[in-house]
């Protein structure tokens, strides 16, 4: 069953928005998730503090809304939170490229190149290479043309302590 949506816009913070993100994550790249699960389990062996995985939402960075936001973004995750990303859909004609760089720009690591795709379940795009990012990140959304914001969202699977679901996860 396809999920089509004409744009963004009409992806308010519902249950049924986040169920969609979330199946939309399991199924892009089934191994890294169950890789979150792995290394949610470890740190809860390690630390006895309950882990959990959740699919990357707006608010684990404080945000409102299911766009990603033009420029440089610096991400400190907290502690015991790991965040892996996994690809993007797109519905933005504009947004040409996604970046990554290791600490706060401290080192270059590769870039994603992003095309405009049919928001289904089964038309989004995996990209290489995939990553888990520990500590601090940067990423970039590249964008041509104006604009604040790019209509399309990164998925990402986010390890995190049980009593910070739904909660923002950076410092």
């Amino acid at each position: 069953m396809p999920l089509l949506y004409p744009s963004f816009e009409c992806l308010s913070l519902s249950r049924d928005t986040l169920d969609f993100v979330h199946r939309l994550s399991v199924a892009l790249n089934p191994d890294m998730w169950k890789d979150a699960w792995e290394e949610a389990r470890k740190i809860e062996a390690e630390t006895g503090v309950a882990m959990t995985v959740e699919s990357f939402k707006p608010s684990h960075f404080g945000w409102s809304i299911f766009k990603m936001p033009v420029g440089l973004k610096t991400v400190s995750l907290k502690n015991k939170v790991k965040f892996y990303a996994a690809g993007v859909f797109n519905i933005d004609e504009n947004w040409t490229t996604l970046k990554f760089w290791e600490g706060a720009r401290v080192r270059y690591l590769f870039d994603w190149y992003v095309q405009p795709v049919a928001l289904t379940e089964t038309h989004s795009q995996s990209m290489w290479p995939q990553r888990r990012f520990t500590g601090t990140f940067t990423f970039e959304v590249v964008r041509e043309g104006d604009g604040a914001y790019a209509d399309g969202w990164l998925i990402a699977y986010v390890v995190l302590p049980e009593t910070m679901r739904e909660s923002k996860i950076t410092r």
